[in-house]
């Protein structure tokens, strides 16, 4: 077949609406995904209360992991590497989910559960790492 042939037909105009959608997702997920790795600090202070901050105000500079004996802050305690596969990847992971569960939604709903999928699956997550810890006796 031409590309007159597949356009007349509308193979032309279904494939540029399918990547068009696939391009969507892949920003929503990215701006969602950015969103909840700016933020992941900011949201490890509020659950655990251990003095870590944003990004651009110290990060963990006054976490209690630096201070000598218990508590120490669950997510700073395990570490970049830890907090990336026990902590960042479920989230992400959860935004995704959403994202290719709503696909056929309009993109600002889309967006706003994806970012929702943030701090739930970081409360859920948070607490469990928590508990496991025993950073609240």
């Amino acid at each position: 077949m031409n590309t007159s042939t597949l356009v007349s037909k509308g193979y032309a105009g279904r494939h540029v609406m399918r990547h068009w959608r696939v391009m969507r997702s892949a920003l929503l997920f990215l701006v969602a995904a950015a969103v909840s790795l700016v933020f992941l600090i900011d949201f490890c202070g509020w659950l655990y209360g251990c003095g870590c901050h944003s990004l651009w105000a110290g990060a963990d500079a006054h976490c209690n992991i630096h201070q000598p004996g218990p508590p120490d802050c669950p997510w700073c305690a395990i570490g970049v590497a830890g907090s990336l596969v026990f902590v960042a990847a479920p989230i992400l992971a959860a935004q995704a989910g959403v994202v290719l569960a709503s696909a056929g939604w309009p993109f600002l709903p889309r967006l706003a559960l994806a970012i929702l999928a943030f701090p739930a699956t970081g409360l859920l997550i948070g607490t469990a790492i928590g508990l496991w810890r025993g950073y609240w006796r």
